[in-house]
C-alpha cells in the first residue's frame, strides 16, 4: 500500500544529486527508461519527434522527483 507522505527519492550517500530510495522511485526510472526504449523501437520517430518526446519525457520524471523527493537521509 502507498503511503502519502513516502518520499520515493533522496539524496545520493556520495556525490551530487538525488536516487531513488524505494521501489516506487526504481519503478519510475524504469518506466522512463523503457518508454524511451520503446518509442524509439516501435514509432521509428523523425530525430525531432524523438528529442520531443525525450524531453516531455524527462520533465515529467524530473516532475515526479521533485514532488517525492526528500531531503531526510
Amino acid at each position: 500500500m502507498l503511503q502519502r507522505n513516502k518520499y520515493w527519492f533522496g539524496p545520493k550517500r556520495f556525490g551530487i544529486g538525488i536516487s531513488p530510495k524505494t521501489w516506487e522511485g526504481w519503478v519510475c526510472v524504469i518506466v522512463y527508461c523503457l518508454a524511451m526504449l520503446l518509442f524509439r523501437r516501435l514509432a521509428h520517430p523523425t530525430p525531432g519527434a524523438l528529442a520531443g518526446f525525450g524531453i516531455v519525457l524527462t520533465i515529467l520524471l524530473f516532475a515526479v522527483m521533485f514532488a517525492k523527493y526528500g531531503s531526510q537521509k
